[in-house]
């Protein structure tokens, strides 16, 4: 049942934004409809938002409480939800003053004022206003797609590189959390309420895979995790970003391609083992999949493609990331690595580009 169905009287105060202004000057516009796998989370409702003496529209991330009040600790539910507001509150801090240009930036936080309820108070991010998500970008598999595909990813990587050197990681790095900004042609990340911080952890740390489970690595659907933060998380984001990158030349995740070469018996929600006892069927089953995703990119850089493919999304996480330093973990999980090649890999597209159009 859609939000729109009830009387404004009964939404809960999260619902109930629209025509308020906010102390910064900013007015709450209209509700923004969540899409399937839309940025925002499940614990909150999104808006636009507008100045008007600049006409600038912004998007407004509500925390939406009344979905706490549905658990059984009440109280327990409310606590974790706020102060998973204030861990996103705090890392949207850090991206901007450590100046994360390829991270979406936060214009204004803080708490509207709803009703007397003891919900009335409802928590907000409002974030740079975006032309979506990059699912609304690409559009065909010619060579202008292979142009922006390259474009995507350089941006993408390089959005992790900054998280990663405040020791940061995303944990959910997917196409709806990926933001189109066609005024000056850039891509950044967005959505950081799964991420986590090296020393502190993060609100969604504590559960099997913090993020989608469409993009995780599959030692996480498996349930093995590392005590080491860097291979928990960061190793995870490198498989994440690879995973962008099977879905930007094949519309599907890693995940969705791999499922059909892993016996049913050993799937991640069936297996009953341990991640080790099964690793070799995952593995063969990814080596099947890569060999289905290599003949797919043929003509498109396959070659260097494939081999990044194969690297960020190495199913033994041991192994994952740059094959030259494995056991160095400073090193083999460095995303920069993969920002270099990516550039490389995006200029050599643009050049191409510009050849055809010369023709």
């Amino acid at each position: 049942m859609n939000l729109a169905d009830f009387d404004d009287i009964e939404l809960p105060p999260a619902a109930r934004l629209v025509g308020l202004e906010l102390e910064s000057g900013w007015r709450v516009l209209e509700r923004v409809e969540r899409l399937d796998g839309q940025t925002g989370g499940s614990f909150s409702i999104g808006y636009l938002a507008s100045k008007d003496e600049d006409g600038s529209v912004a998007f407004l991330k509500a925390l939406d409480f009344s979905k706490a009040l549905q658990e059984e600790n009440q109280l327990e539910a409310i606590a974790k939800s706020v102060d998973a507001f204030r861990f996103e509150q705090d890392l949207l801090d850090i991206c901007e003053k450590k100046k994360m240009t390829k991270v979406v930036r936060a214009l204004d936080s803080g708490y509207v004022r709803v009703d007397n309820t003891q919900l009335g108070r409802v928590p907000y991010l409002l974030f740079e206003p975006a032309d979506g998500d990059i699912r609304k970008t690409i559009i065909g598999f010619d060579q202008i797609k292979v142009e922006w595909i390259f474009g995507i990813l350089h941006e993408v990587a390089l959005g992790l590189e900054q998280l990663h050197y405040a020791q940061v990681a995303h944990q959910d790095i997917k196409p709806s959390n990926v933001l189109t900004f066609l005024r000056d042609g850039s891509f950044k990340i967005s959505d950081l309420g799964c991420a986590s911080r090296k020393g502190l952890g993060g609100p969604r740390d504590g559960l099997r895979v913090a993020g989608g489970w469409s993009v995780a690595p599959p030692e996480l659907t498996y349930g093995e995790k590392s005590d080491d933060w860097v291979v928990a998380r960061v190793a995870a984001d490198l498989y994440s970003l690879g995973s962008l990158v099977v879905f930007l030349f094949s519309g599907a995740s890693m995940n969705a391609i791999v499922s059909s070469f892993i016996p049913e018996e050993k799937h991640a929600l069936t297996w009953r083992g341990t991640y080790r006892e099964v690793l070799p069927f995952v593995v063969d089953a990814y080596s099947r999949a890569f060999d289905e995703i290599a003949a797919s990119l043929e003509g498109r850089h396959s070659d260097e493609t494939i081999a990044i493919i194969r690297q960020l999304c190495e199913p033994d996480p041991q192994r994952r990331g740059d094959p030259r330093w494995i056991g160095q973990s400073n090193k083999q999980y460095d995303v920069r690595r993969y920002v270099s090649r990516l550039g490389s890999l995006r200029r050599r597209a643009q050049y191409e580009m510009k050849t055809v159009v010369k023709k």
